[in-house]
């Protein structure tokens, strides 16, 4: 049925008659429906949209104007739900808000068939608007419906036997994934796993149980490490009995991760399928007291599931004392100067964090080896003695030495040879200290 025929404009016609004359006008434009300012009376029984759209455009308007009218009609079935379900409030169910109400305009929009245009109405002033409306024992038919889909993919999910603890938690977490997709407004409720309630408060205590049956062990052989130095990480995840009994034999290829006492993470690792771990962890930046804490990570994405049972992920800390990595240097010089190798020291000290000390002969099978080179230019017109000076930079480990760094000379001058020795080695480290290869030789011995 055809609601508003478009308005015709009729021009005036000045009918010209001796002595008289007379104008006609346009009939005015059919008047707006009262239901565009007033609710109508008819929403006890139905869920009512009504909104409109004026950009100038009558088909885009159209289109805009039906999907408003959807979205108020769905904000209609929230705001009714909002009010009367408190009763029936699971302990979740202000996690899940933003999810009904998605929800909701999911199944509106997918159910349009039960939508009803009561009327409409456009004028080039006003737009386009719709008025819509759902009956409310359709809507609770919807609502039926979407619980028994439910129930029937949950009872999918736990049909099979999962062979280890985190297999089931995984299909607990598409349980809840697929609670929040179903979920409109009212808990829905089922028998599942030997329990009657509803299913995000069963499930949600399930994951609960099975976090809370896990445990790490792990006994380090020495709660003294040293910085930059790799030590054993082994242990296991194990399968404790809270009171009623361990549902598996194995946890599954938990995610473990290790932190520091200030929240940084050295290591993030994978168990085996029986919680068994091993392998080293460095600790590259701290000395001193540490307390590091070995933890599971969460198996669930971010999500309300992971957050409620986040405090039942298992976790075990143990206290270190991180010493400093001493780092023996031997100098080689063909000047014989004491002060120079105190000066080398303190250069690669300078340099970074390594802490380093003169290398003993016989003691230690890791050095470094620094191996200066003296050339003096030949005698000059000035009386100054000119002076080159270059470094061979090595490391010297049981299974051999290798260079690290090889400089160019660096020349200097002075009064006397030890002058011209002293100048051009101090060039020397000022601008070898600047050099970006010096830099990453450091960093890698760190």
């Amino acid at each position: 049925m055809k609601l508003f025929t478009p308005i015709r404009l009729i021009g005036a016609v000045l009918i010209l008659i001796p002595l008289t004359g007379c104008v006609t006008s346009a009939p005015s434009a059919e008047p707006a429906p009262d239901w565009i300012t007033d609710l109508p009376g008819d929403s006890s029984s139905y869920y009512i949209g009504i909104s409109g759209s004026n950009t100038g455009s009558e088909s885009d308007d159209r289109e805009a104007a039906y999907s408003k009218a959807l979205k108020n009609l769905a904000g209609a079935i929230m705001t009714e739900i909002s009010s009367t379900t408190t009763v029936e409030e699971s302990e979740n169910s202000e996690g899940y808000k933003s999810s009904f109400e998605s929800n909701i305009e999911t199944s509106v929009a997918q159910n349009l068939s039960d939508v009803e245009t009561v009327d409409t109405y456009y004028s080039k002033d006003r737009g386009y608007w719709f008025y819509l409306r759902l009956s409310k024992a359709a809507w609770a038919r919807l609502v039926a419906e979407r619980a028994a889909e439910l129930q029937a993919t949950v009872d999918d999910l736990f049909y099979d036997v999962f062979p280890d603890t985190l297999t089931e938690l995984k299909v607990v977490e598409r349980g809840t994934e697929a609670y929040a997709r179903y979920y409109s407004g009212k808990p829905i409720k089922m028998e599942l796993l030997g329990q009657k309630g509803s299913v995000d408060t069963i499930l949600t205590l399930r994951a609960e149980k099975l976090l809370g049956e896990l445990a790490i062990e792990w006994n380090p052989p020495s709660n003294k490490l040293t910085r930059g130095k790799p030590a054993p990480l082994e242990g296991r995840l194990v399968l404790k009995d809270s009171g009623s009994g361990v549902s598996y034999e194995n946890p599954g290829a938990m995610t473990l991760a290790l932190t520091d006492d200030e929240g940084r993470e050295l290591r993030r690792f994978q168990t085996e399928r029986d919680g068994r771990f091993s392998l080293d962890f460095a600790e590259t930046e701290r000395t001193g007291n540490i307390n590091y804490t070995l933890a599971a990570v969460s198996p669930f994405e971010p999500s309300l599931l992971a957050d409620q049972v986040a405090y039942r992920l298992p976790s075990l800390s143990r206290n270190f004392t991180v010493e400093a990595y001493v780092l023996p240097v031997k100098v080689e010089s063909d000047w014989n100067n004491g002060d120079l190798a105190n000066r080398t020291l303190a250069f690669l000290k300078e340099a970074g964090t390594l802490d380093v000390t003169p290398y003993e002969d016989g003691k230690g099978a890791e050095y470094l080896t620094v191996r200066f080179t003296f050339r003096e230019a030949p005698p000059n017109d000035y009386g100054m003695i000119i002076c080159y000076a270059s470094l061979y930079l090595s490391r010297v480990t049981p299974g051999g030495e290798v260079t690290l760094i090889k400089t160019d000379e660096f020349k200097d001058g002075g009064l006397s040879a030890d002058q011209a020795r002293q100048r051009a080695s101090e060039k020397l480290f000022s601008e070898l200290g600047e050099t970006e290869e010096f830099k990453t030789v450091m960093a890698e011995i760190e």
